[in-house]
């Protein structure tokens, strides 16, 4: 009541947004133009990233040898974390542990 409302809404994809509120019967903007939303990508999550390389999953690497692999975040809602996102984000995203195992016996050879 008042004239006064409170809205609410949920937005699950990152992105740029145009929000605009509309009343009376000619649809006229609140503010006289529409605000912008930035949503940024949520929490890290593991269940969502991925990894990529040329030798992952082949079997074959020669001791001493090179192994690169890109890591892919991604949060809940699948919205990819950019580096820009990642050291910008009011969030903190800790990526705590990375291991490598043999498959022979699942003990860890090396971990960072």
């Amino acid at each position: 009541g008042g004239g006064e409302y409170h809205l609410a809404y949920s937005l699950t994809a990152a992105g740029n947004y145009s929000l605009s509120v509309l009343v009376g019967r000619h649809k006229d903007i609140v503010g006289g133009r529409p605000g912008t939303v930035v949503v940024y990508p949520g929490r890290l999550s593991s269940q969502h990233c991925g990894v990529v390389g040329d030798k992952l999953g082949s079997g074959t690497l020669l001791f001493g040898s090179i192994c690169r692999f890109e890591l892919y975040l991604r949060d809940s809602y699948g919205n990819y974390i950019s580096c820009e996102h990642y050291y910008s984000s009011l969030l903190t995203h800790n990526i705590s542990e990375m291991s490598v195992y043999h498959e022979a016996d699942g003990n860890a050879a090396w971990s960072a």
